[in-house]
């Protein structure tokens, strides 16, 4: 994922697909959309029942919008961790 993604960066790409192996879409529009789209409407090759609610599987994202999520998750998990070590040591002590 972060190789794919670096690599579409470098190459100066609009968007990206993020596609799980095993999620065929039939019939699936990739083009450039300016906000994410979930593409796995219609697939094959696999047992999952997909609901209105769920969104992977193939997924299409602009870049720019991306790099911004990245960074606010980054920033996300690195509060939770911290507050997860305080809180470990306030339980050990």
């Amino acid at each position: 994922l972060n190789i794919g993604f670096q690599q579409a960066i470098r190459n100066q790409c609009d968007y990206v697909v993020f596609h799980d192996i095993d999620m065929l879409p039939i019939d699936v529009d990739y083009s450039y959309s300016d906000v994410p789209i979930h593409l796995a409407t219609g697939f094959t090759n696999s047992d999952r029942e997909i609901f209105d609610t769920y969104f992977g599987g193939v997924t299409l994202f602009p870049v720019d919008l991306f790099v911004i999520l990245g960074s606010v998750i980054s920033k996300l998990l690195l509060v939770y961790n911290l507050h997860l070590k305080r809180s470990t040591f306030r339980l050990k002590t």
